[in-house]
C-alpha cells in the first residue's frame, strides 16, 4: 500500500500504474497438483521467471537441461496461462495456505482502497529463491517499460543468513524507470 501511495503521491493512478500479484505458494500449490515434486519447484520458477525475457523454448531447453521430462514442461507451460485467481483455485481443488493469503491479502487490499491497483498474474515469480509467499511487481499500465517496483514476502531469508526466523516483506524501486514514465506522461516536475 505504501508503495503504491508514495506513486499516487507523483500522479500515477490505477490508470496508470498497475501491482501484478501472485504467490510462490500458489504456485507451488499448482505444481505439486501436477504432480511436479516440491523439491523441483525451485528450478522451475528460477526458469519460469525469465518468460518474457527469453524465448518459451529456450526455457523449455532450460528445464530439460534440468531433468524435467516433456510432460512436466508443457504442464508448466500450461499453468502459466491460467488468466484469472480463480481458475488457479479451481485447478488446486482447494483452500491451501497459500490461496487463504492471497484472499486475505486481495481482501485488504479492498480495505485499504487499492484493490482496483491490483491484477492477478500468474507470470509474476520474482526468480530469487529466498520469495516464499505473495510476490509482486508493478508495471505502467500499457507495458512500455521495466518494473517500477518488485519485491514480495520472505519468510525464511533472515534465519538462512543466521539471524532469527523472521517473516518479512521487501521491495525495490526502480528511480529511474519512474522518472522515464512521468517524463513520457508530461508529469514531471
Amino acid at each position: 500500500a505504501a508503495a503504491l501511495h508514495a506513486l499516487q503521491s507523483l500522479g500515477l493512478g490505477p490508470n496508470d500504474v498497475q501491482v501484478h500479484v501472485n504467490s510462490r505458494g500458489l504456485l507451488g500449490d499448482l505444481f505439486a497438483r501436477a504432480a511436479i515434486p516440491p523439491e523441483r519447484h525451485a528450478a522451475l520458477f528460477l526458469a519460469l521467471d525469465k518468460r518474457g525475457k527469453m524465448e518459451d523454448e529456450a526455457i523449455a531447453a532450460m528445464l530439460a537441461d534440468e531433468g524435467f521430462d516433456r510432460t512436466a514442461i508443457e504442464t508448466a507451460f500450461q499453468l502459466m496461462r491460467i488468466q484469472k485467481f480463480e481458475e488457479a483455485v479451481a485447478r488446486i481443488g482447494e483452500e491451501t495456505p497459500a490461496v487463504a493469503a492471497l484472499r486475505r491479502f486481495f481482501h485488504l487490499a479492498e480495505i485499504y482502497g487499492i484493490r482496483d491497483s491490483l491484477l492477478f498474474d500468474i507470470g509474476v515469480i520474482r526468480g530469487l529463491g529466498y520469495y516464499t509467499g505473495i510476490v509482486f511487481e508493478c508495471f505502467d499500465v500499457p507495458r512500455r517499460f521495466r518494473a517500477l517496483f518488485g519485491g514480495g514476502r520472505y519468510d525464511n531469508l533472515l534465519a538462512s543468513l543466521g539471524g532469527r526466523p523472521l517473516p518479512a516483506v521487501g521491495l525495490g524501486f526502480g528511480d529511474v524507470v519512474i522518472a522515464e514514465l512521468l517524463a513520457e506522461l508530461n508529469r514531471l516536475p
